[in-house]
């Protein structure tokens, strides 16, 4: 397989298959892609899962009783699909570093890798640093790293300025406080916990198409921090560029890495959503071949209105998870819903004469991207008398 990086890549790895940001932050905006979000979060909705969002409105504020039910009008779907903002990407502490924090030293830390992932052919290994020291301390920048065997020797090294950056989200360089009395690290490494706030994560990638067994990693900290040895039992990952014939022989280990990052908080800043609530108010059973009339009541939970502009679409799905009907929510009569109201709408839907009998669910999901979770379920039998 042939592999080209793109000019401004080439430099940073021979062995990434592809650019950053391929995925998740581009699927969102299109409404193909929406559809698989909606199905991907109902699954979370349907098991309880409480919604990502912004701050909600007080625990004591009741929602303002519902008006009557807007009209259902069989309103083609317009295929726009809403996104949240997503806040201004500045480079910044998330936890703020006293004045006067001294620079952390390796004697008062402790590394272990973390579990790691994979996408499109690259593998990150990250490494989680922790104070176990009782005073707070400072790390900020890149670490210069070795890769050794168990018998010491050296299989891959990165230092200085090369090869600092990662497939991966890579923070950009800010300071990181490192707080004592974090929990520690789970017996297994790399497995059971997540990385903590107030500790510290690198995103590494090693690659080696030989794939050698490591013993140690040996972080030389920035700022003269010191030399921290982590225990690295991993092999170097195998990338799909080692199958390039025109490549020839086999390249040797590379590891690429990113700065010292703030464990907790993600790069970029993900966007805000709002926590609107979905409700289904449908009859227990209804007949296949038969109409269902239904409503659907949205609530806005959260501090900031919820506009209805663009006025987004939805769709009615039934158990298997097929979508039966897509139509635009009909918001002429409401353009936005503030805060701590809900207002709902009717629905109909036409059961498919070839739908099964017995328990179903029904699924009505909303396109929009600015609702943290944006489904709602109801149990629903169908019949055929």
């Amino acid at each position: 397989m042939t592999v080209t990086l793109s000019p401004d890549k080439e430099n940073r790895s021979r062995f990434a298959t592809s650019s950053r940001g391929d995925g998740d932050t581009q699927m969102r905006g299109a409404l193909a892609a929406a559809a698989l979000v909606v199905v991907v979060v109902l699954a979370g909705a349907a098991c309880g899962a409480q919604p990502t969002a912004g701050p909600s409105a007080q625990p004591g504020a009741r929602p303002s009783p519902p008006a009557a039910a807007i009209v259902w009008l069989p309103l083609p779907a317009a295929h726009r699909y809403p996104t949240a903002p997503a806040p201004p990407a500045t480079p910044r502490p998330p936890i703020p570093v006293p004045p006067a924090t001294p620079t952390c030293q390796a004697s008062q830390l402790q590394g272990e890798q973390e579990g790691g992932g994979a996408a499109t052919g690259n593998v990150n290994m990250p490494i989680v640093v922790r104070n176990r020291g009782t005073a707070a301390c400072v790390l900020a920048g890149w670490a210069d790293l070795a890769i050794l065997d168990g018998r010491g020797h050296l299989l891959a090294a990165a230092a200085g300025k090369a090869n600092r950056e990662t497939f991966f989200n890579d923070w950009p360089k800010v300071a990181v406080l490192i707080q004592p009395h974090t929990p520690p690290f789970p017996a297994r490494p790399g497995f059971e916990q997540p990385p903590s706030r107030g500790q510290a994560v690198m995103n590494m990638s090693w690659y080696d198409c030989r794939q050698p067994q490591a013993a140690v990693l040996v972080m030389d900290l920035p700022a003269a921090g010191g030399r921290l040895r982590v225990p690295f039992d991993r092999k170097g990952a195998y990338s799909p560029a080692c199958d390039n014939p025109g490549a020839g022989a086999k390249p040797a280990g590379e590891v690429l890495r990113g700065p010292l990052s703030p464990a907790g908080f993600t790069w970029p800043p993900e966007p805000r959503y709002l926590d609107i609530g979905i409700h289904i108010r449908a009859p227990a059973t209804v007949l296949r071949g038969s109409t269902l009339a239904y409503q659907v009541t949205l609530t806005n939970r959260d501090h900031g209105s919820y506009r209805l502009d663009p006025c987004p679409d939805y769709n009615e799905i039934l158990a298997r998870k097929d979508v039966v009907a897509s139509y635009q929510l009909n918001c002429q009569p409401v353009r936005a819903i503030a805060p701590g109201e809900r207002v709902s709408f009717q629905m109909q839907l036409a059961i498919p004469t070839i739908t099964a009998t017995g328990p179903n669910r029904l699924i009505w999901a909303l396109l929009d991207g600015r609702i943290a979770t944006p489904v709602a379920t109801a149990p629903l039998t169908i019949t055929d008398r």
